[in-house]
């Protein structure tokens, strides 16, 4: 499809596939280029956020701890422990006094914790409890996990006095209601404990914290504890993507494998923003989904994509006009190449350009080429009716150089013929001789078929037979799709005289000639004529082969009439004619065979162009 295309659709298509790759490269760089700062920028901007989510919490839950601290570590509470640890009835006045000096001393959490939902002081060990605020739908016994010594050691690890309970339902409650809270034990100096207070808020104030973050659209906040177990949020649905996303976060966790800032999933990318709290050893994550980053991103995308097709089209069209103001020079150009012919050598020339254009090179080549066609016009108008003339007087002399001297030859065989043996035989090679001299004289023009060639090739070997008898012996091996081929007259029996007259006067007999000839096409084909005699003095092959180089170089060249200079009849005559005939792709090669005989091999083949060069 390119290659059908003008030279200027060439350059416009070229040049604008360069510029589009160039653009697309561009743009594809630029695209994620910004795509890479854009989420540096979304996790940077997460960073801050998860830690004030992280310290917001530590607070929230420090406040319930100071405020258990202050009340449990009080000296009348102590003692008000004490008394209810001892075996005083729990209906007893005394009891009655001490719970009353509990609930009054509470007042000491109102002023540290608001928004209370539930305070409870209760004796595991004693089963007893006392409730404040929510005091409906009570159990009547102390709930797990506050009723089992193993609970209570899973509570309190390492024999701390301190617990935080991430979210959790109420267990104090037969209709629990979501808390969060911080259970603290009473202990005097001697670490002996007497109860445990639990301070419960309800489990929207953790929610108040962390949905600072869930307002914006695309981001969920995820609290995991020391043991990589999620607490926050309590109730929860997500997708796929969101399970997967909390499964290798706790795994994570558990191991103590450090989480990375992206989390990518069937193609869903979520950014993370992690930070391990100082005070409860918990793990904020805030996950961002990239919704405002896929907007910002495809709003980003948009922008580039108009922007990259809008240069696109406005320098696809200073191209094209730029191109075609260009490239009108050269189409003129060609149209002149295009009209001329050696049948038209003229053409209308253009006006001559103003000053303003001196400097256009391809002005410049057009107004060159009409001046080169001018000259060449000149030149052939001389030139072409002498070349053409010269080359028919040469082909002429040739011809005529050839025939005496085979006349030359053939009587004189004839006359030694007749006087070593009688008339008879004498007469038969007159016979052949007048055919061979009628064929050599007529007419009819000067290139015959093949197969003419070769019947008179024959005469010529059964009259040179009749003189030597039983010495000579020869062989035709020509396909009949040979047959079709046109040859100069008289071009192969110069071949096989100058075998019998210089390959055989050195040798014995039997002397043998072989014809063979290969044929696949008009333009594909080859004669080999090979003798068995002395073959050529290494001498006089160079000097044949030098001979043989120069009548073709001088052919090429035009001069002809140095080709009648140099010396020599028929082999290099003969080669000069093929030359003419065949032209450039005729190849024609003289050899010796071994040490006895010789070889002609000629022919036509059609050369390459890496050849021709």
């Amino acid at each position: 499809m390119f290659s059908k295309l003008g030279f200027q659709n060439k350059v416009i298509v070229t040049i604008m596939g360069i510029f589009f790759l160039i653009l697309l490269l561009s743009m594809v760089y630029l695209y994620t280029y910004m795509k890479s700062m854009l989420i540096q920028t979304e996790l940077a901007g997460l960073i801050p956020t998860t830690q004030k989510i992280s310290d917001q919490v530590d607070t929230l839950y420090k406040q319930l701890d100071y405020a258990a601290l202050g009340f449990t570590n009080n000296q009348d509470n102590l003692d008000v422990m004490v008394e209810l640890n001892s075996d005083v009835p729990s209906d007893s006045m005394s009891n009655l006094v001490s719970q009353n000096k509990l609930a009054h001393n509470l007042n000491a959490i109102y002023n540290v914790v608001s928004d209370l939902h539930k305070v409870i002081v209760f004796v595991p060990d004693k089963d007893i409890f006392f409730p404040y605020f929510r005091t409906e739908h009570l159990f009547k016994n102390i709930p797990m996990p506050y009723s089992k010594p193993s609970s209570l050691n899973e509570l309190f690890v390492k024999d701390k006095l301190f617990a935080a309970l991430p979210p959790h339902p109420d267990v104090w409650s037969t209709e629990p209601e979501t808390v969060i809270s911080v259970v603290r034990k009473f202990s005097t100096p001697y670490s002996t404990d007497f109860g445990m207070l639990e301070i419960q808020l309800p489990y929207k104030s953790l929610e108040l914290i962390t949905r600072i973050e869930n307002q914006q659209s695309g981001k969920q906040v995820y609290i995991f504890d020391d043991n990589g177990t999620l607490v926050f949020p309590y109730n929860r649905s997500t997708d796929n993507h969101h399970q997967a996303l909390l499964t290798t976060l706790s795994k994570q966790l558990q191991e103590h494998i450090p989480i990375s800032g992206k989390f990518k999933q069937e193609d869903q990318l979520t950014l993370l923003s992690t930070y391990n709290s100082g005070y409860l050893g918990w793990t904020t994550v805030v996950a961002d989904d990239g919704i405002s980053l896929q907007a910002n991103l495809q709003r980003y995308r948009t922008i580039l994509i108009t922007i990259g097709f809008l240069t696109l089209l406005a320098v696809l069209i200073i191209y094209y006009f730029a191109i075609r103001k260009l490239m009108k020079p050269l189409k003129a150009l060609t149209k002149t190449v295009r009209a001329v012919s050696l049948n038209n050598l003229s053409f209308n020339q253009n006006p001559t350009p103003n000053e303003h254009f001196e400097y256009n090179e391809l002005i410049m080549l057009n107004r060159s080429f009409e001046k080169m066609i001018e000259k060449l016009k000149q030149a052939i108008n001389t030139e072409y009716e002498s070349r053409i003339r010269e080359i028919e007087a040469n082909y002429s002399a040739l011809q005529a150089q050839i025939n005496p001297h085979f006349l030359y030859n053939t009587l004189n065989v004839i006359a030694i013929h007749c006087e070593e043996s009688g008339s008879i035989i004498a007469e038969d090679m007159c016979l052949r001789l007048a055919e061979m001299m009628r064929y050599s004289g007529s007419s009819s023009g000067t290139d015959v078929l093949l197969a003419e060639e070769i019947k008179y090739s024959i005469y010529y070997l059964e009259l040179m037979k009749l003189h030597y008898e039983n010495s000579l012996f020869y062989e035709i091996d020509i396909p009949d799709t040979m047959n079709i081929l046109y040859f100069p007259k008289l071009s192969l029996q110069p071949f096989v005289e100058n075998a019998i007259n210089h390959g055989f006067d050195k040798s014995f007999p039997p002397w043998k000639i072989t014809i063979k000839g290969r044929f696949t096409t008009v333009n594909d084909w080859e004669l080999v004529i090979q003798d068995n005699g002395s073959g050529f003095e290494q001498t006089v092959l160079q000097d044949l082969n030098q001979k043989l180089t120069a009548y073709r170089s001088n052919f090429i060249e035009g001069k002809l009439l140095k080709n009648l200079q140099i010396s020599g009849m028929g082999m290099l005559n003969t080669f000069i004619r093929l030359v003419i005939h065949f032209g450039e792709n005729f190849y024609f090669t003289v050899s010796n065979v071994g040490e006895h005989g010789a070889r002609i091999c000629f022919g036509v083949k059609e050369r390459s162009d890496e050849e021709v060069k």
